[in-house]
Formats: structure tokens, sequence, C-alpha cells
């Protein structure tokens, strides 16, 4: 929908944030989040579909098999991590590769929608809920604004006809 920059800038946006509270990364699980992070649209149901953005560097995806092909098209990230499914034998989950992700971070932001269990995955790091992404979402960017005022003329020329 957006060209390639605006999903970098938002990207950048969203590092600012995280150095402004001084986390080493952020663990973006909604869905809505991570496609307006990466420009890719696709649905996750119950298989987990992780971004961990550090505070400089580039961000990874964390994807079920089932959706790495999809996800390998993002606009921001190059390094897809898929592990095997729900039922994956020991080693080959989301959970290994979170924390292989994450690596020595300590100082962890996630999202206040990611579920109970990514939390608990997160018990030993020094974690906290924040809101980053829904607050840089809040300032429109200027390809933002085009496209809303493209819509809004699109119906107003639909209602226009059917008045």
């Amino acid at each position: 929908m957006f060209d390639k920059n605006e999903y970098q800038q938002r990207i950048t946006r969203l590092q600012a944030r995280i150095q402004q509270a001084n986390l080493d990364a952020f663990v973006v699980r909604t869905d809505t989040n991570i496609i307006y992070l990466n420009g890719v649209d696709y649905y996750s149901a119950e298989r987990k579909v992780l971004m961990i953005v550090p505070e400089k560097g580039e961000p990874s995806l964390i994807v079920p098999r089932m959706e790495q092909e999809r996800l390998s098209r993002s606009a921001t990230v190059d390094n897809v991590l898929t592990y095997w499914e729900m039922d994956a034998k020991p080693g080959r989950g989301w959970k290994e590769l979170l924390h292989e992700t994450l690596g020595a971070y300590q100082r962890i932001g996630i999202e206040p929608l990611a579920e109970a269990n990514i939390v608990v995955e997160l018990r030993s790091y020094d974690w906290q809920v924040l809101p980053l992404v829904e607050d840089i979402r809040v300032i429109k960017s200027p390809a933002e604004i085009a496209l809303t005022r493209r819509v809004a003329n699109y119906w107003t020329k639909a209602m226009n006809a059917m008045l």
C-alpha cells in the first residue's frame, strides 16, 4: 500500500520510542501492528508471529513455517526466522527463537495485547508492557494523510452519486 520508505520510517520512529523508554528491544505481537510495521497483510490466528525490534539495528520476524513465504516479502525485515508450527519438537518452536533473537538483551518492552504465554517466556528479562506502536500510529505521516484524503474523496463521490 505504501512504499518501502514509509515502513522504514515507522521502524525508525518505533526505535526512537524504544530508546526513550530505555529498552533494549520491543516485542510486537498483534497482526495489525506487524502489518503496520512491515506492509505484509496476513492473519496469524493461533500461530504466533512476533516482530522483535531492537533499539538499534534490523528487526527480526519469528513466523510459523506456514507463513514463511508470505512474510518473507516484508518491506522492513530481512531476518525471517521460521518455527515448526504449534506442536514443534523441543528446540524448534517460537519460544526458542524468541530467546535466541533477544540474545543478551535484558530490558524488553511488549505490546499490551500480547498473550500471557509470551509474557511467561519473558520472565527472566526485565520486561514491561508499553503501547509504543499504538503511540506512533496516532500521528499520521504525510503518506497516511494523503491516502486518507484519497479514500475520503472516493467516499464523497459515492455518497453524492447515491444522493
